[in-house]
């Protein structure tokens, strides 16, 4: 599954968001979605992408902006460690 597709799923289970609304033009407050909705929608991201998310996030106004969050964090978040060169 995409970012996309995770997002509009965790929308769906926990925001009864109608699933053809959930475009990624589709701006939060259109999706009925206030700040306390989005506050839960982070840590619904949180728990399902295995990532933290900062509390002085960047705004957030479409389904897009967040999938490029997610996957700019899950970048940085699950970068795999370097493997040491072993000596002679």
């Amino acid at each position: 599954m995409t970012t996309l597709e995770r997002l509009q799923a965790l929308l769906v289970k926990h925001n009864q968001v109608t699933h053809g609304d959930l475009v990624p033009a589709a701006s939060l407050e259109a999706l009925g979605l206030d700040s306390m909705d989005t506050i839960d929608l982070l840590f619904n991201i949180e728990d399902e992408f295995n990532i933290t998310v900062p509390r002085d996030q960047a705004p957030l106004k479409t389904l897009q902006d967040v999938v490029d969050y997610i996957d700019r964090l899950v970048s940085e978040q699950h970068v795999q460690p370097a493997i040491e060169e072993r000596g002679p």
